[in-house]
């Protein structure tokens, strides 16, 4: 893919355009992977180095696990991208909401029905996750989002890294939670940044809970405090959102096409948790996201 980065701003063009689409300056001509000398070749940015390129981003993150900034940062990046992030979500879990109602609405419904309903589900969330990372994360990188396949393409190229890390940390989080509650608690925050490194970084599966516990080490009672607002505010819109269905319950009409919307929105408003990963991610570590020259 084909980039430009502008010598007056730094704004990294994902296009071959002549003139910066942030400050109209002229571009030098575009860069592309094939290019043979190294002092032509965009920089190279990699994790834990400091940021010298002059980029200033369009989503700047304040250091430190700050509560109000975290989670002024993770609804400001939620709401002002909320289209974006609905047409993430819809075309994912869409097709699987309707599937799910239609197959449980069923009296005759069996258990493999349920079991292959369920590892699609797994799938599905296991897909966007990294999917809206990533874009979000280059949104941030350049000022332009990526196209639905480019985001997906890149979700399924870290698929089986985030499933693994993913049940892992679910895995040890459940046992945490059995055993004792606080140790659960200790876990869901240390592990937090396990999405964001295991999309991100060159992290194996199990690696990435190693770097998240390591990301995490005193920030993870204010990571709670964050959690929990967000919780909360799902709760309230969860129970604000479920309310048409009892109204139409009420006056014993078909409900199955609004309980879809009502469950597609519900999946749309859990993706905050997703998003607030990345913001605290981000606030604590100095590095440069990588550079997305080179799309998987």
């Amino acid at each position: 893919m084909s980039t430009a980065q502008c010598p007056k701003c730094s704004f990294v063009s994902p296009l071959a355009e002549e003139f910066c689409p942030r400050c109209g300056a002229e571009l030098d001509p575009p860069l592309t992977s094939d290019d043979s000398h190294e002092d032509t070749k965009r920089p190279q940015f990699s994790y834990g180095e400091p940021n010298t390129s002059g980029f200033k981003s369009t989503y700047p993150i304040d250091r430190g696990v700050e509560i109000g900034n975290v989670l002024g940062t993770t609804y400001s990046l939620f709401l002002k991208n909320i289209l974006m992030i609905t047409k993430l979500v819809v075309v994912i879990f869409a097709p699987l909401e309707i599937l799910k109602l239609l197959t449980f609405s069923k009296p005759d419904w069996n258990w493999q029905e349920a079991l292959g309903t369920a590892a699609l589900t797994m799938l599905c969330q296991t897909l966007i996750s990294p999917s809206l990372i990533y874009t979000l994360f280059k949104l941030r990188r350049t000022g332009v989002a990526p196209g639905l396949t480019e985001a997906y393409r890149w979700g399924l190229s870290r698929l089986w890294k985030v499933f693994v890390a993913s049940l892992v940390s679910g895995l040890l989080i459940g046992v945490g939670c059995i055993l004792l509650v606080i140790p659960g608690i200790i876990a869901i925050c240390g592990l937090e940044l396990v999405l964001p490194v295991a999309t991100l970084e060159d992290e194996t599966a199990t690696g990435a809970l190693g770097r998240s516990w390591e990301l995490t080490s005193g920030h993870r009672w204010r990571i709670f405090v964050v959690l929990v607002v967000i919780l909360i505010i799902n709760l309230v819109l969860n129970f604000l959102i479920g309310l048409p269905i009892g109204a139409v319950q009420a006056l014993a009409a078909p409900i199955w096409p609004l309980a879809a919307i009502v469950a597609v929105l519900t999946d749309i408003i859990s993706v905050i948790f997703t998003v607030a990963s990345l913001v605290i991610y981000l606030s604590v570590t100095e590095s440069q996201p990588p550079d997305f020259s080179n799309e998987a």
